[in-house]
């Protein structure tokens, strides 16, 4: 016959497997199911619709064609407008961004260049 000390050790160790696993679970089952309504969370998002100026810079552009790449200059690139939805704008800083829609039906058309030649010239944007 075993020892009855030796039953009582078994049984007990159970016991202690089985409050750990009930806690557990206790533990999870009250964190799932919280009192109360569920609180509504809602993202906000910013997007920004001005007009943004960005600032001229210089740039390297190469000079030559494949082999006789090795040569390089500087080019001043002039700021400009630019807004997330139009595009850009190559009105100066001075005169600020352009003109807001004057009727809900017009749109934007973008700045683009016009003629050949000497006669090339910028046509800035505008509401049509």
């Amino acid at each position: 016959m075993k020892d009855p000390a030796h039953a009582y050790n078994i049984i007990g160790d159970n016991k202690m497997i089985v409050t750990l696993a009930l806690s557990l679970l206790l533990g999870c089952s009250a964190h799932a199911h919280t009192s109360g309504p569920s609180p509504t969370t809602t993202a906000t998002v910013r997007v920004s619709t001005s007009w943004a100026w960005v600032p001229g810079h210089w740039t390297y552009l190469k000079v030559g064609v494949r082999r006789h790449t090795v040569y390089r200059k500087n080019k001043w690139v002039s700021g400009y407008w630019t807004h997330s939805q139009y595009g850009k704008s190559y009105r100066t800083h001075v005169q600020g961004p352009p003109p807001s829609r004057t009727h809900v039906r017009e749109r934007w058309i973008p700045g683009h260049w016009q003629g050949r030649g000497h006669h090339r010239r910028w046509v800035p944007g505008r509401w049509v």
